[in-house]
């Protein structure tokens, strides 16, 4: 039987064909990985409600705080370069409990912490596991059969601002000299989705070229290098620079403002708990706008409703560097900001997918992450050393949400090359798999 190289979807890859006897598997490996994502983002944004309560307990100004934040964006810049390749090399379900398991030993260690060097440390630590952990459950969404592939992502990517929610929340709930046992609730949920992985997550077929287990793919009967190589090369790659440098920009931003905002109010004069309120709204905020980007991804695609996202929230910050420091003003804005700054990296998680092939999806979507957690890793530190040498709150805002607009370009730029791939596709390239069907 024959497949044709299908021009849909911007990705260089053979027709995904899932058997009909594993389509039944797709909903539970979708709501595990946004499970997951939803832990990832309570590990990783924990540090930015507990961060009032360490800095006042350990004497650390904003520079230092800076650099805890950064420690675990550092961390997920790393393990989604290095690590993240495992799940193309050794499996996508082994690579998830190995890193399910670092974040369990590093968030206990975090919770332990003496001092600011073992904090950081465990940080780091975290940082890699979560790296590792995000590129993966992107991939296992992405392929896991579901008819529309950019919806089955922003179902899963909605599970960050949960988790990020839900930390806020036990914030609140637990007095502010208690703030390792946010750490130790991290541990603990990380071990429950270590086991719900191992016991529970289905081996889905990713494509018509794919081994039957979840290892790295294995291409037979032809060399698909010579016959779509050159394409590949020439235009994955260039597309995948611009993936690169849009995670780059809108990490630079994102992180700061998730990181800083519960430190920010308080050191313009709020309360530690309006601090964190405004932190839980901007998460709740992000569950609304990754529910209605995944709602408007049914009429446009994912980087035409992106650019429209980015381009708003860039005006959104511009408006929370100027809006009355009093409840009624700020808050709607922290909500509004968040609704627009996860629907924005909702959209990049859509439209990554489209840029790899599938024997190469989770180490490329990795790569594109770990670029993009460099700027993540420097976004929080810049803006210390900007708090720290006493700019206002519209001067360091400002400058800190130039890189929307420089992202929503690229985003534009990326999805003009990705309609351009599909179109330049000949339809009478004909790839022979064994036993695959050609779609009906």
């Amino acid at each position: 039987m024959q497949a044709l190289l299908p021009p849909g979807n911007g990705s260089f890859e053979l027709n995904e064909i899932v058997p009909r006897s594993e389509r039944n598997r797709t909903p539970l490996a979708i709501a595990l990985c946004t499970v997951i994502n939803m832990i990832d983002g309570f590990d990783i944004l924990a540090i930015s409600f507990t961060a009032p309560a360490i800095g006042r307990e350990w004497h650390l100004g904003p520079e230092v705080v800076g650099l805890l934040f950064s420690a675990g964006l550092a961390g997920m810049t790393l393990g989604a370069l290095f690590l993240s390749p495992f799940a193309d090399w050794k499996g996508r379900k082994s690579t998830l409990v190995w890193a399910l398991g670092l974040v369990a030993v590093a968030m206990t260690c975090s919770a332990l912490s003496i001092g600011i060097a073992t904090l950081i440390v465990a940080r780091l630590a975290t940082g890699a596991g979560v790296g590792a952990i995000m590129p993966t459950i992107n991939t296992i969404t992405a392929e896991s059969g579901f008819s529309r592939r950019d919806v089955a992502v922003s179902i899963q990517g909605a599970g960050f601002p949960l988790g990020g929610f839900l930390g806020g929340v036990i914030t609140l709930a637990i007095p502010t000299a208690n703030w390792r046992w946010i750490y130790f609730a991290g541990a603990g949920l990380s071990v429950l989705l270590l086991l719900a992985v191992a016991i529970s997550l289905p081996r889905v077929r990713k494509s018509a070229a794919d081994s039957t287990d979840d290892r790295a793919p294995i291409l037979t009967e032809i060399n698909l290098r010579r016959r779509v190589g050159s394409l590949i090369d020439a235009r994955v790659g260039r597309s995948s620079g611009l993936i690169c440098f849009c995670f780059f920009l809108l990490m630079f931003t994102f992180y700061f403002l998730t990181n800083w905002t519960p430190t920010l109010l308080t050191r313009l004069g709020l309360s530690a708990k309006i601090g964190v309120s405004g932190s839980i709204l901007m998460n709740a905020g992000g569950i609304l706008g990754d529910v209605a980007f995944t709602l408007l991804l049914l009429r446009w695609s994912a980087s035409r409703v992106g650019v429209a996202f980015l381009a708003l929230c860039f005006g959104t910050v511009v408006l929370f560097a100027y809006v009355p420091l009093i409840l009624v003003a700020i808050l709607p804005v922290a909500l509004l900001m968040g609704f627009l700054l996860f629907g924005s990296m909702l959209s990049l998680y859509a439209v990554v997918p489209l840029v790899y092939p599938g024997h190469a999806r989770a180490g490329g979507t990795g790569f594109a992450l770990g670029i993009g957690r460099i700027g993540a890793t420097v976004g929080p530190y810049v803006g210390g050393l900007l708090i720290g040498a006493g700019w206002t709150r519209d001067m360091f805002l400002l400058t800190m949400a130039v890189p929307l607009i420089a992202c929503a370009v690229l985003l534009q730029v990326l999805a003009r090359r990705l309609d351009g791939n599909r179109s330049s596709i000949a339809p009478d390239v004909v790839i022979s798999v064994p036993g695959a069907r050609a779609p009906s």
